[in-house]
């Protein structure tokens, strides 16, 4: 993106893969809400499975994700077998 004066724009986003990581995380925490536990878990595979359709060489098993805890890291293999269902369903079901 360029800004109005012509210069590239700068901006920062997570890694997806920590982002999808987090969210599956977040959606095994017992004190949260049930609905928001089940749109934490629905956000991590959607987001794993754009991942694995759209952005394939950022894998899990590489050293950048070394700096996540190790609680995070674990639950990368349960992601990456949710990739590997086959075709994604990237279509909203709204």
């Amino acid at each position: 993106m360029i800004e109005q004066r012509g210069y590239p724009l700068s901006f920062s986003c997570p890694d997806p893969r920590a982002f999808a990581l987090h969210k599956l995380w977040l959606s095994r925490h017992c004190d949260r809400d049930a609905v928001i536990q089940s749109r934490d878990a629905k956000q991590a595979r959607v987001v794993a499975e754009l991942i694995g359709a759209r952005l394939p060489h950022l894998r899990y098993d590489c050293d950048d994700l070394r700096a996540l805890p190790l609680s995070l890291r674990q639950l990368t293999a349960e992601l990456n077998a949710s990739n590997e269902t086959g075709e994604p369903n990237l279509t909203p079901n709204w």
